[in-house]
């Protein structure tokens, strides 16, 4: 079996456990928060979370380790930022967490940048000069690291001088560039109708089959929201239980072409509604248990883990990035 890429986010907890990031804990914590706050549109807290784990992805380094305080201030941040301040103050009551700071010095910050940014060599000697310059001018002893790293994204690949204070100030930015105005009751920057209006009669027919679905555009996290279900790929193939993984594998070029169509339709409709967002996407495979017990003769969840290597060949004939893999 062919294993998918480490990419996963880790957590350490307080009690210096390591371990896999659940966007499942994290979206039963938001929708603790919402509920408090008086907010029951229940798809917040599911694109809420998906932008979490995007803006989580985007940590560059081999080691994509977080502590739980750099989760929660991430949610607190996105929740902040799209528009929902109340419950992110909830969130904050009912997790706990240490903020942390750090001087700007360049031992701690070489450590930090080379970790967050995977700077190295003389790359990372120079950005965290121009970081410590920086906070030198700012006047600042202490920060927490996102200030830093936000600091060194904005320096490492500019020879421009030192901005003053209010120029740099302006620089730092939102784990994410949200689109506010497109919140409230509508989930979707784009729906599906619209996306799948300007799909290939081929791909409208595979589609209606149940196999593939688009969910649209996420308003809150910019992200395609595309399905797949495989025990439904499998009955429409005919399939008798129990099948080899290998039965599968070698129809997964169809799928893809199916999956990249979407995207690529999407990705057009997109530049149209905002085209400073930059599109990115999630994949939803709500039926991998059933097809896991009926096709593949497998224990759930104890095969999830197999389950996610098995997609590795259908997510690399992908032509476009998927950030999120959910099973259910």
């Amino acid at each position: 079996m062919i294993k998918l890429a480490d990419s996963t986010i880790m957590i350490n907890t307080p009690s210096g456990e390591t371990t896999p990031f659940e966007p499942e804990q994290i979206q039963a914590g938001i929708v603790h928060s919402f509920d408090a706050a008086g907010i029951h549109e229940s798809w917040l807290a599911e694109d809420i979370t998906m932008a979490v784990e995007f803006a989580l992805s985007q940590n560059f380094s081999e080691n994509k380790l977080f502590s739980s305080s750099e989760i929660n201030s991430t949610i607190i941040k996105i929740l902040e930022v799209n528009g929902f301040p109340d419950a992110a103050e909830h969130y904050r009551k009912y997790h706990a967490f240490t903020e942390i700071t750090l001087s700007p010095d360049p031992a701690a910050l070489s450590t930090l940048l080379e970790r967050q940014l995977a700077l190295h060599d003389d790359t990372l000697k120079k950005t965290v000069g121009k970081v410590c310059e920086a906070a030198r001018r700012l006047g600042i002893n202490y920060a927490p690291p996102s200030l830093f790293v936000e600091m060194a994204r904005y320096f490492k690949n500019t020879t421009a001088p030192l901005p003053e204070k209010d120029m740099l100030a302006g620089k730092t930015a939102a784990p994410l560039r949200m689109n506010n105005s497109s919140l409230g009751k509508n989930r979707y920057l784009v729906p599906a109708a619209e996306i799948n209006a300007q799909l290939s009669p081929a791909t409208k027919q595979f589609i209606e089959t149940g196999i593939v679905s688009v969910k649209g555009i996420s308003a809150i996290s910019n992200s395609l929201l595309l399905e797949l279900r495989l025990a439904k790929l499998a009955s429409y193939l005919n399939f008798k239980p129990v099948i080899t993984e290998m039965m599968m594998l070698t129809r997964f070029n169809e799928t893809a072409t199916i999956l990249n169509e979407c995207f690529d339709c999407a990705s057009k409709l997109m530049a149209k509604a905002q085209p400073t967002l930059e599109l990115h996407a999630s994949l939803s495979v709500p039926d991998m248990s059933t097809f896991a017990i009926k096709y593949l003769g497998a224990e759930w969840p104890e095969a999830k883990k197999d389950c996610r290597y098995f997609l590795t060949c259908l997510i690399n004939s992908l032509n476009f990035n998927i950030f999120s893999v959910r099973m259910s």
